[in-house]
C-alpha cells in the first residue's frame, strides 16, 4: 500500500494556522505581562517582533518538513500568507497601517523570518559514496 500525501496547499495552510495560533497565544501572554507591569511599555514592540519571528519560524518549519514543494518557497508561502492575514486585519480593523511605526516593522519581521526559516529548514544534500576500485599494481 502506498501512503497518500496531503496536497502542498493544505500543508501550507496548516503552517499558517500553526503560525497564527502561536502568535495569538503569545500576544495574550505579552498583554498579560504588560498589564502586570512585568514587561515595560517601551519594550512591547521588541517583544512583539520576537514573538512574531518565532511564530513564523515555527509555522514555516512545520510546513517545510511536511511538504516536498521546496524549503524556501514553502517557508515564504507560510510567511507571505501570515503577512497577508496581518495586513488584511490591520486594514479592516483600523483606519490604516502605520508603515513607519509598528505595522511596517512587523511585516518586515514576518517576511525576514520566513526567509531565515526557509534557509534553516533546507535539507542537506545526500552524498553519494564513490566506488573505489582497488587495483593491484605490480
Amino acid at each position: 500500500m502506498s501512503k497518500k500525501q496531503k496536497p502542498a496547499a493544505l500543508t501550507e495552510l496548516e503552517g499558517i494556522a500553526v503560525t497564527g495560533a502561536l502568535y495569538i497565544g503569545a500576544q495574550l501572554l505579552l498583554s498579560f505581562l504588560a498589564v502586570r507591569g512585568i514587561l515595560a511599555e517601551s519594550r512591547i514592540l521588541t517583544a512583539q517582533c520576537v514573538v512574531c519571528a518565532l511564530s513564523v519560524l515555527a509555522g514555516s518549519l512545520y510546513a517545510v518538513k511536511r511538504t516536498h514543494f521546496g524549503t524556501l518557497p514553502s517557508a515564504m508561502l507560510v510567511a507571505g500568507g501570515f503577512a497577508a492575514i496581518l495586513l488584511l486585519l490591520g486594514l479592516s480593523l483600523y483606519d490604516g497601517i502605520a508603515w513607519r511605526g509598528e505595522g511596517g516593522v512587523l511585516l518586515i519581521t514576518v517576511l525576514a523570518s520566513g526567509v531565515l526559516s526557509g534557509l534553516a529548514g533546507s535539507r542537506a544534500a545526500k552524498r553519494k559514496k564513490k566506488k573505489q576500485s582497488f587495483m593491484r599494481t605490480k
